[in-house]
């Protein structure tokens, strides 16, 4: 079953299952992209493995603070809704995710509810690729002696924006995370209490947070596998480029690169590549 909720939702839905997928649709991109591109996969996932899912259509908290921050902050008060307290386990799965015919059951590879299952930032990539990948995003050549320390830096770099000075921090990906609602409710309210200073938003205070309370529990990088890494490794020339500056081969080889990830993940995420995503010509099955 699909539910619509909001911060005016008066009433919680009565849950078909003890589980729930759970999202932010907030704005017509984000609404009409997963209408076209990633309810049809979320419903068979869901009809499959036996999942309610939950649209959050608008914003939690409407406070000047909220409005002032990026949306991606809300997923941190999904635990406190009235709604989420009936359900025993929730996976938390970002609006810009296509789940794929595929997908396992995340919920078989996280056994401990009180830990949260969540992937390492960029964990689908080996080292090579990871030089390669911060050489394009940063714009900037690496010394190959010197890949594992750049890619060291640069994930301190993150966290030190946010005043975290932990040596040894993981960064993590927020965008897909098993939660129980008991467990994680207090730790994510902390959490949301937070300010943003930088691009990642809720993501290094909740890595830190997590990993320095051993309440992680890494899961494949196939459930949050991004496209992002792709056009760094393949159309670096059009990394963070607008659609209007791709031709029609640009567009040719993009779809195939989509397609051929598609096949390869289980959750296949378009973080950094919204604009693509809104663009491509339609679902894949």
């Amino acid at each position: 079953m699909l539910f619509t909720v909001n911060q005016s939702t008066k009433k919680a839905p009565t849950p078909e299952h003890k589980f729930a997928i759970v999202s932010i649709v907030i704005g017509e991109l984000f609404e009409t992209t997963w209408e076209r591109l990633c309810r049809k996969g979320w419903e068979r996932h869901a009809n499959a493995y036996g999942y309610d899912i939950i649209l959050i259509n608008g914003p939690l908290d409407t406070t000047d603070r909220a409005k002032s921050r990026s949306p991606a902050w809300q997923k941190l008060l999904i635990l406190s809704q009235p709604w989420s307290k009936k359900y025993e386990r929730i996976i938390w799965v970002d609006a810009d995710i296509m789940i794929t015919p595929f997908a396992l059951n995340l919920l078989d590879y996280c056994p401990d509810i009180t830990k949260v299952g969540i992937s390492e930032s960029n964990d689908r990539l080996s080292v090579s690729e990871k030089h390669l990948y911060l050489e394009r995003i940063q714009k900037v050549s690496i010394r190959p002696d010197f890949d594992v320390q750049f890619w060291l830096w640069h994930n301190q770099n993150q966290f030190q924006l946010y005043d975290i000075t932990a040596e040894n921090a993981v960064m993590y990906n927020t965008g897909v995370l098993v939660l129980s609602p008991k467990h994680h409710e207090k730790l994510f309210l902390e959490v949301y209490e937070q300010e943003e200073k930088g691009r990642l938003y809720e993501q290094p205070y909740l890595s830190y947070v997590l990993d320095e309370r051993g309440l992680t529990h890494k899961i494949s990088p196939r459930f949050n596998w991004g496209i992002l890494e792709t056009l760094a490794l393949y159309m670096p020339d059009k990394l963070f480029k607008p659609a209007s500056d791709f031709t029609d081969t640009d567009k040719w080889v993009l779809e195939y690169l989509i397609r051929r990830e598609y096949n390869n993940a289980y959750f296949l995420h378009f973080y950094g590549s919204m604009g693509i995503m809104a663009n491509l010509p339609a679902a894949f099955d």
